[in-house]
């Protein structure tokens, strides 16, 4: 075979794996209930809602990259809930739903901001949101830990001190593996090398 023939192959090959799986993406994929009446549970990190990314192109239902991986929800590691926590934290979540039209405001305001074309005005409306924003987190943390028993939540503050720990732990290695490359690299010189 010429080395023609096979670049030629290897392309039209790569274009029709490229077309089957961009159709394959296209196709419906909702999730159809099992037939059998089993509960299908999520395995999944955060409770996206079966999204890839929020709502708004984020990686997390509040913009924040990770989602609810850590915070409150990444520390119920290991907690049972009754059906009826289940239940009650369901409608905490549905009664608690960000809203688009704000979460749009404070997208266009930011990125003002950031392209240094805001006004005080935005600015000032900015931050109000953002206070909005927070103290509607916390209202609704504290309607969260409100559901939960003394043992779940002393479970949960257990998590917390694991999740800090861990987290001090990767600083480290991460300032050690920093200052390790730092030192191995190679000392770069100004002078040519001679020629001979």
């Amino acid at each position: 075979m010429s080395l023609k023939f096979k670049f030629i192959s290897t392309v039209s090959l790569a274009g029709a794996i490229a077309v089957f799986s961009g159709a394959s993406l296209a196709q419906d994929t909702t999730a159809t209930a099992p037939v059998t009446g089993d509960k299908v549970e999520k395995h999944h990190r955060g409770d996206h809602g079966g999204r890839g990314k929020g709502e708004f192109g984020h990686k997390g239902e509040f913009g924040a990259r990770g989602g609810h991986r850590g915070g409150m929800f990444g520390s119920m590691k290991g907690i049972q809930l009754t059906d009826a926590q289940k239940e009650q934290l369901k409608a905490l979540r549905q009664a608690n739903r960000p809203d688009k039209a704000t979460f749009e405001e404070m997208h266009k305001l930011m990125i003002a901001v950031h392209d240094g074309s805001s006004t005080p005005e935005q600015q000032a409306r900015l931050k109000e949101l953002s206070q909005q924003m927070m103290a509607k987190r916390q209202a609704q943390r504290e309607q969260f830990l409100a559901v939960l028993t003394p043992e779940q939540k002393a479970q949960m503050e257990a998590n917390k001190a694991e999740q800090k720990q861990r987290r001090e732990e990767f600083k480290q290695k991460r300032d050690e593996w920093r200052k390790n490359r730092k030192d191995a690299a190679p000392a770069t010189t100004t002078t040519k090398p001679a020629i001979s």
